[in-house]
């Protein structure tokens, strides 16, 4: 395919006019959203609990409706197909607009049109919308366009601009003749995408089940993956070992406890209450505990809420990671729990009206935080929290599978014939670029001015 992009600039005190015309170069995003196999699971929308919000994959008007005018130009590169986090959003648009936002434009439904080979899409920005100077235009889908920045609507509530498909399929039985008691965040997926449970059998004892075989997410291509294929589907969990803990667990509530698996294949149980955090390092093979710390909350930074606690903690890279609603902002902390000695503490960017939980690692190895409404992601390196939108706010326990797609549980089964694990496949990024079109000359746009960008995006 081939894009063309034309800016004209219209002062509205002289009439005069200012045009540039360029072309773009398309990147790999479409073949990221289209190498899925989503539409044979079925693509449905949701609106519910989990706060996502799937689009329809089959128009490719949707697909490549909006725009991004950014700040700076772009290496051209295939692989960049979403927008860089030191790139600002100068100005963005869609469909038809009529807000209030100094960004968004407005799509013209007059001069867009279907052509015989492509689409024209035209979009109108008033004097006071996307002032500023762009070095670069790019498409994204219909829905990034309309949101930009914020991923908002204009009422304040809060959209999740991401492609999902949802598999209900995967029980939690053992060989399918009996349930495994256990939640969310008392499971966890290794490197090869085998997932565990963790089961609290008592305060001493607790049973961790493995994975028949690993789930068939590994590749972002999955369109050879038939979900009839017996050996594939459905999951059972029919291997298991029962390990007796050294030390009594704090509770034997699955919601006071979390189970990670951590990116070196290590295996852990953590058990929290307001006072201690207890760290089980756990060696399946060997059905064991090879090693039990103990770390004072008090001397980590204090309270955490009493509700749902192993939420707020998680293990990653050999440390421990916990977030802290005591000091005014809130913040997360690395500890090291074999000392208990603080590594490293950033403050969190909401107030404590929200709840913070730790979510995992993102694909760069970032430790990635939910709020009640945004996610969140931790460079150590610059100790920045930076803003992820809202990419998953429910599951606790994900893993990537390439930078742009994760997998996810979202709920749980107990039975092993009424229900199933919510298992999501998602195309996660909340910015996607679509093309890459660097500007000959940088635009400037002032208050004096109208601006109407007309992108034709042709088969070549």
């Amino acid at each position: 395919m081939k894009g063309v992009t034309t800016i004209e600039l219209t002062d509205v005190n002289t009439g005069e006019k200012q045009t540039y015309k360029d072309e773009n170069m398309f990147t790999n995003a479409l073949q990221e959203i289209y190498n899925n196999n989503f539409l044979r699971f079925g693509v449905t929308t949701n609106n519910g609990f989990f706060g996502s919000l799937i689009r329809d994959l089959s128009s490719l008007e949707s697909i490549i409706g909006g725009v991004y005018c950014l700040d700076k130009t772009l290496d051209e590169d295939a692989s960049i197909i979403e927008v860089p986090s030191d790139c600002t959003i100068v100005a963005h648009a869609s469909g038809k607009y009529t807000g209030n936002s100094s960004s968004r434009g407005t799509l013209n439904v007059e001069e867009s049109a279907e052509l015989d080979n492509g689409y024209k899409f035209v979009w109108d920005f008033a004097t006071n919308q996307g002032n500023g100077t762009i070095k670069c235009i790019g498409l994204t889908t219909s829905y990034g366009g309309s949101c930009g920045e914020d991923f908002g609507y204009a009422d304040g509530s809060i959209i999740s601009p991401y492609m999902t498909v949802e598999d209900t399929s995967y029980t939690m039985a053992n060989n399918g003749t009996s349930g495994i008691n256990t939640q969310i965040n008392t499971a966890a997926f290794d490197d090869d995408l085998r997932l565990y449970y963790c089961q609290i059998n008592s305060s001493t004892q607790i049973t961790i089940w493995k994975g028949s075989r690993p789930f068939p997410y590994k590749s972002p291509n999955l369109m050879n993956y038939d979900i009839s294929d017996s050996d594939n589907y459905p999951f059972y969990a029919d291997k298991s070992v029962t390990i007796t803990l050294p030390v009594n667990l704090l509770s034997t509530n699955a919601d006071s406890t979390r189970f990670i698996c951590d990116n070196d294949g290590k295996l852990y149980l953590i058990s929290i209450n307001t006072i201690y955090i207890y760290v089980y390092e756990l060696d399946y093979s060997n059905a064991e505990v090879t090693n039990y710390y103990t770390v004072s909350v008090s001397e980590i930074g204090g309270y955490v809420s009493t509700a749902t606690l192993g939420r707020f903690v998680s293990i990653h890279n050999g440390y421990l990671y916990y977030t802290n609603s005591s000091e005014a902002e809130g913040c997360i902390q690395k500890v090291d729990y074999k000392t208990g000695d603080i590594v490293q503490t950033s403050p969190l960017m909401e107030d404590t009206s929200s709840t913070f939980y730790v979510l995992g690692l993102d694909y760069n190895d970032h430790v990635m935080i939910a709020s009640t409404t945004q996610n969140y992601y931790w460079d150590e390196d610059s100790n920045m929290i930076h803003r992820m939108g809202n990419l998953v706010l429910a599951p606790y326990t994900i893993k990537w599978v390439s930078p742009y797609h994760f997998i996810g549980l979202f709920s749980v089964a107990n039975s092993s014939s009424s229900s199933a694990s919510r298992v999501v496949y998602r195309f996660a990024t909340n910015k996607p670029l679509i093309t890459i079109n660097n500007l000959s000359t940088a635009v400037t746009k002032t208050s004096a001015q109208t601006m109407k960008i007309t992108y034709t995006v042709t088969e070549s």
